[in-house]
């Protein structure tokens, strides 16, 4: 019962001392904690005096077990959405499952999209999965199906799954990688990637902060501006940043050029860019010197207390040596087939930084531009076929997945301002502000907030860019991706589409039972039953349903 209401899988139950075992329910699996279960506002607790309970139902009853060796490396969204569909696999049991995550799990959760660390903790990997923490691969052995760590470990592998979140390529090239920060050397705290900025300005104070006169950005990607945001609303002085772009203004693609032309409608100011500037030499004496070459081939240098690059994303250096040396195919990325699978049928591949698929499926074959969660899904059912787990198998023909999972970007800007794109992969096309043939936009600009809705010729949502102060759950506006537009109500003469969405109307079409309620509703329609009656049952249904969780609104005429 406590489960249920709290949404959960899993319970971690701390022992005080001289308390033994808990005499758990039957229908529970008793797994030790770990020895890390730190949490803020708790005391470090004994790895023994910890154990979780999971719903033994989940685990064991009725389901057939396989026991291939499924190696995961990498935390990603990806990762973390292909762990999830093998953990609540209702039919086959999988209990040879080991995630290596190169660093500290924690870190690597915090900078999940698709997840918060509440989310990640509510799934109980820790019981369901060996993780090792700490290591990274450093060699596969094809031949042997062995994975060796750099902790010395070595684990075999009937299915090697590669799912990376990627590493900035440009510090490694430079001499400031993995390695020499985390020995200390001289860059360390002053040369680091945008994804340790948080972790980094966590041991930081608000003084320390402020005392940062200079502070150099590198790099044309939303991290770039979540980084700046981070340091601003840290207590860096906005004229302490600098923003270096190693594009052309007019190169500028993506999430960023949406950012921009949103910004542009709600007149927000965005830290000034300085483009076409490739940082070529970082060098650490007291302070950081960062050497530039400009447009006309000339050196530029600028002196700074921290540099922070977020520009190149990729396959590190340390993996690709690991893949390179067994001869897995690499273009710009680990090439893969429409089943994820490398040149070694045995070695699988996803996620949008370090994976690309091969090129005979055209260019618009994009796993950036895809739900990372919903990748995951679809690399699950390409792995169990493979280990014969009775997943779904891979397509008849050599034909990419579908993919019908709304595409999340989120991120925190400069003066608290929030930018937010919700919408179908298919439906964001170039990223720009133009509207697709045979749609129309709604549009509004209030008190700073700039808010855009694509409508299809079936008056069906598609997609929503949204930029300013206020700021909405994207997790919830992907519910409304696909929905009339006449759930909403009168949307179309709001004056703030955003503060329309946000209103306890809207609230009831994101709880769990009405996606399904209405697609029952719709099947029944389409065979025949009379409209009224089904739209009072389907209320009425649901209502019974979400009595605790609905708000009391006025239901439009």
């Amino acid at each position: 019962e406590a489960l249920r209401l709290s949404n959960t899988t899993c319970i971690l139950y701390i022992l005080r001392d001289n308390e033994a075992f808990p005499d758990f329910l039957e229908g529970f699996a008793h797994v030790p904690g770990s020895e890390d279960v730190s949490r803020p506002g708790w005391s470090s607790v004994p790895g023994g005096k910890t154990l979780f309970a999971c719903p033994r139902r989940m685990c064991f009853s009725f389901k057939n077990t396989v026991s291939s060796r499924i190696v995961v490396s990498g935390v990603s969204d990806c990762s973390v959405g292909f762990l999830e569909e093998f953990v609540f696999d209702e039919e086959t049991f999988y209990p040879n499952i080991t995630l290596v995550t190169g660093g500290r799990l924690e870190d690597a959760v915090a900078r999940l999209r698709y997840y918060t660390p509440a989310e990640f903790d509510r799934l109980g990997l820790r019981s369901m999965v060996r993780v090792v923490e700490g290591a990274q691969m450093t060699a596969v052995d094809r031949d042997a199906r062995a994975v060796r760590l750099s902790s010395g470990e070595e684990l075999l592998y009937d299915a090697l799954t590669v799912a990376e979140p990627g590493e900035d390529r440009l510090l490694e090239q430079l001499g400031f990688g993995d390695a020499e920060r985390a020995q200390g050397g001289s860059g360390r705290g002053k040369v680091l990637p945008a994804g340790e900025l948080a972790t980094h300005l966590k041991y930081m104070t608000r003084d320390e902060v402020e005392d940062l006169t200079t502070v150099v950005i590198y790099g044309d990607s939303l991290d770039a501006h979540a980084a700046m945001g981070l340091l601003q609303e840290s207590g860096l002085m906005f004229e302490d940043l600098v923003h270096i772009s190693p594009n052309k203004a007019a190169l500028t693609t993506g999430p960023v050029r949406l950012m921009t032309l949103a910004a542009g409608q709600a007149r927000i100011m965005l830290p000034p860019v300085v483009y076409n500037m490739q940082l070529k030499k970082v060098e650490v004496q007291g302070r950081v010197r960062c050497t530039f070459a400009n447009v006309l081939g000339r050196e530029d240098m600028i002196t700074c207390d921290l540099l922070v690059t977020a520009h190149d994303l990729g396959v590190s250096t340390g993996l690709f040596r690991c893949l390179n040396d067994s001869a897995i195919v690499y273009d710009g990325g680990l090439v893969v087939d429409s089943g994820f699978r490398t040149n070694d049928p045995s070695i699988y591949a996803a996620g949008q930084t370090c994976t690309k698929f091969s090129r005979r499926y055209g260019q618009g074959a994009r796993m950036d531009m895809v739900s990372q969660k919903e990748l995951g899904r679809h690399l699950k059912c390409s792995v169990a076929a493979g280990v014969g787990g009775g997943g779904a198998p891979g397509p008849l023909a050599d034909t990419l997945a579908n993919f019908n999972t709304p595409v999340v970007f989120q991120t925190k800007l400069c003066w608290s301002h929030t930018f937010a794109i919700v919408g179908m992969p298919q439906a964001l096309g170039t990223m720009n502000l133009e509207v697709p043939a045979g749609s129309r936009f709604l549009k509004s600009v209030h008190v700073a907030q700039f808010t855009c809705i694509c409508v299809d010729a079936q008056n069906r949502i598609q997609f929503l860019v949204t930029i300013g102060p206020a700021c909405a759950d994207p997790r919830k506006l992907m519910k409304l991706i696909g929905l009339p537009l006449s759930y909403l109500g009168d949307i179309e003469g709001a004056e703030d589409l955003l503060g329309h969405l946000m209103q306890p109307l809207v609230d009831a079409l994101v709880l769990p039972g009405f996606a399904d309620c209405r697609e029952e509703m719709i099947r029944k329609a389409q065979g025949g039953a009379g409209l009224m009656g089904l739209a009072q049952d389907f209320f009425l249904r649901f209502a019974a349903a979400n009595a605790g969780n609905l708000p009391r609104y006025h239901i439009p005429a």
